[in-house]
């Protein structure tokens, strides 16, 4: 099983200056680095390959998507730029040498308007990834859609969402994306949901009730991992949390007080819920 680490743990958006967490990443113990690219410019994607040529280990990407590239807004020159974008992140994924962009890349996380979705939402969402699709097919990479909590998002919720979605779609490179944190507030049953997945759950994130150290708060591990065992499931196990130091993540997380004794913390027991479980 490859473990993997979100360098969300230690800094904000990812950069070429923050190249040199490919490294720490594969110190710490971990085998796929996973970077957050908000921005599809801001590396140079020849230096992130070399990085993690050297360091041995495999790289994946996820992102989000901004207001003003929007694949479900209303106006059609959003949802261009929506398109656009996505395509481009593809490219960036496999000029760095990664297979996986995951991440909710269908609307806007903290963009809430105040009921459910709408068909015709649902509808630009699938057309925007009926036209995004095809290139990830052709350079070998797989979106995973990852389903986040109610407070973040009211488009794609449950697993049963992005089930939906990939039908709709039809593509086989679109597939699912899990994180304990957000199914501990959605699913009724964390590891039935991953057993709905099933052969569709291309990632997965390990991470905590409260987005501190895994294995000290209220995710049911013990039946996680035997879901996981049970759908064969055989992608990247990474712990995603946040540096609650940076103003901006701490806002844009509404992590407002201390969860780890430190950030390393966090990565060591993310580690051992995987070595324990698995």
């Amino acid at each position: 099983m490859k473990k993997g680490v979100n360098t969300l743990l230690w800094a904000g958006m990812f950069t070429d200056k923050e190249i040199p967490l490919i490294r720490k990443s594969k110190k710490a113990g971990f085998d796929v680095c996973e970077v957050p690219l908000f921005d599809p410019g801001a590396v140079t994607p020849d230096k992130v390959r070399s990085a993690a040529d050297k360091a041995g280990v495999e790289m994946a990407l996820c992102c989000v998507v901004p207001p003003e590239a929007n694949p479900i807004a209303p106006q059609k020159a959003v949802r261009k730029r929506a398109v656009a974008r996505l395509r481009k992140l593809v490219k960036v994924c496999n000029a760095v040498g990664g297979h996986i962009l995951c991440g909710p890349t269908y609307s806007p996380v903290g963009l809430l308007v105040g009921r459910g979705r709408t068909r015709q939402e649902w509808r630009w969402c699938v057309q925007s990834y009926k036209e995004i699709m095809p290139l990830a097919e052709d350079l070998g990479v797989t979106l995973a859609v990852e389903p986040i909590n109610r407070f973040e998002n009211y488009f794609i919720n449950v697993i049963d969402d992005v089930l939906e979605l990939i039908e709709d779609v039809g593509s086989p490179n679109l597939r699912a994306q899990l994180d304990t944190f957000h199914m501990n507030i959605e699913e009724k049953d964390s590891p039935a949901a991953i057993r709905r997945a099933g052969k569709k759950l291309a990632h997965f994130h390990v991470s905590e009730s409260d987005r501190g150290v895994p294995g000290t708060g209220q995710v049911d591990w013990p039946g996680c991992f035997k879901a996981l065992r049970a759908v064969k499931y055989d992608g990247c196990l990474a712990v995603e949390s946040f540096n609650a130091a940076l103003k901006e993540i701490a806002a844009a997380t509404c992590i407002w007080r201390k969860i780890a004794p430190s950030q390393d913390a966090i990565g060591r027991g993310a580690l051992n819920v995987i070595r324990k479980y698995w």
